[in-house]
């Protein structure tokens, strides 16, 4: 994990999400939960529970640290995650990582995790653009909101990673660059850039099927090469060049945009401009 090797426990302390996001499939299981009668799909284990198995799996296997499975670790209620913490620190006290939401932060809870041991957080910012990622993304908290729960946490010094998602249906170039303008705001450990990846049983991708940019049988690969969405206004190679530069953009100063931009291409003078550029980024930030 960020180059160090970790014996790591994944430990499962909740099932589901209770967010709404087209492009994931939360949406679609809920309501298969909900047609079938299977109760609540989103679902949190009790302190106890999560501490006694962990407990177990700490003497079987002797891990060095701890990799909460949560789709929203803070998604929890503020003196529930306050006993957690204390069984956690008296009974396991190993360090951990967890992914949250930025709508879950409050520098109560951020201060719980830092005391509790976590070294390390990971937020999905997806997208920069407010309007286009409540519109697309249905994701409804402000720039503002998420800049404010970035900097308590960085406040707090705990790193922290962002993952951010281009290539969505009729993105242009101007709102994929309204996404690394937001992250050139905060100072993540990592910043991670997706292409959208439009999976069956996903609201995106039925928004995708039905408007013809995507063929009903089309396959969606791994995160980093989604799927051949048509787009009028950004092609596969655009797209791939904004990716592969995304944290140049997000990171170095802007007068060097147009030496980034150079780096977007393929062909050799792309090549030349992006080994360097990266030689140089790796040099800064690592």
């Amino acid at each position: 994990m960020h180059g160090k090797v970790f014996k790591m426990l994944h430990v499962e302390i909740d099932r589901g999400c209770p967010y709404n996001c087209t492009y994931c499939a939360a949406p679609s299981l809920k309501k298969m939960y909900a047609a079938n009668n299977c109760g609540n799909y989103f679902r949190q284990k009790r302190s106890g529970r999560i501490i006694d198995e962990m407990i177990y799996l700490k003497d079987k296997y002797q891990p060095n640290y701890i990799d909460f499975n949560a789709e929203s670790f803070l998604a929890r209620d503020i003196n529930e995650l306050k006993d957690f913490a204390v069984r956690y620190k008296t009974k396991i006290g190993l360090p951990f990582w967890c992914q949250s939401r930025t709508e879950t932060v409050t520098e109560e809870k951020i201060s719980v995790l830092k005391d509790m041991g976590c070294t390390d957080l990971q937020f999905g910012i997806e997208h920069g653009n407010e309007e286009f990622r409540k519109r697309v993304l249905n994701r409804h908290q402000s720039n503002g909101g998420m800049l404010k729960a970035l900097k308590i946490v960085e406040k707090y010094g705990i790193p922290y990673s962002v993952n951010n998602i281009i290539g969505f249906p009729n993105e242009t170039r101007e709102l994929m660059f309204d996404t690394i303008e937001f992250n050139r705001l905060i100072n993540p450990k990592t910043m991670n850039c997706y292409i959208l990846t439009p999976y069956s049983g996903t609201p995106i991708r039925d928004y995708c099927v039905d408007n013809g940019l995507l063929d009903r049988d089309a396959k969606t690969e791994q995160l980093l090469d989604g799927a051949d969405i048509k787009n009028p206004y950004v092609n596969r190679n655009e797209l791939k060049g904004i990716q592969r530069t995304f944290s140049l953009y997000a990171r170095l100063p802007k007068d060097r945009w147009p030496e980034i931009k150079l780096a977007e291409s393929f062909d050799a003078r792309g090549e030349t401009a992006f080994e360097k550029l990266t030689e140089e980024f790796h040099n800064k930030f690592f």
